[in-house]
């Protein structure tokens, strides 16, 4: 039985809501499902996390965004999965900033 490789990648700052906004829309567009959310307040950090069900090549890939302050917005999960977000995460991203560039 082959064993999946695990990643995290951090796409950016917690603060950045075009970001958030980008991660939302990429799982919307990718069939995500949620599984599992959480929040949490520790002193002066707070941190969601959010479990969700990918069906992209491969049905049931788990992947877990977190958000959390100091640490930025990251995805985690299968590598291929968590870097195929990641790379469309991104290319959006550069969309968004070309736009405000114009």
């Amino acid at each position: 039985m082959m064993q999946l490789t695990h990643k995290r990648i951090v796409l950016g700052c917690e603060l950045d809501i075009d970001l958030r906004n980008a991660v939302r829309v990429v799982l919307h567009e990718l069939g995500a499902v949620i599984r599992a959310h959480a929040q949490s307040t520790t002193r002066s950090r707070e941190r969601q996390v959010l479990d969700v069900d990918v069906d992209v090549d491969v049905a049931g890939q788990g992947l877990r965004i977190e958000v959390e302050t100091h640490e930025g917005v990251s995805v985690s999960g299968p590598a291929s999965l968590t870097e195929h977000v990641s790379a469309i995460v991104s290319q959006r991203m550069r969309t968004i900033k070309s736009r405000v560039a114009e």
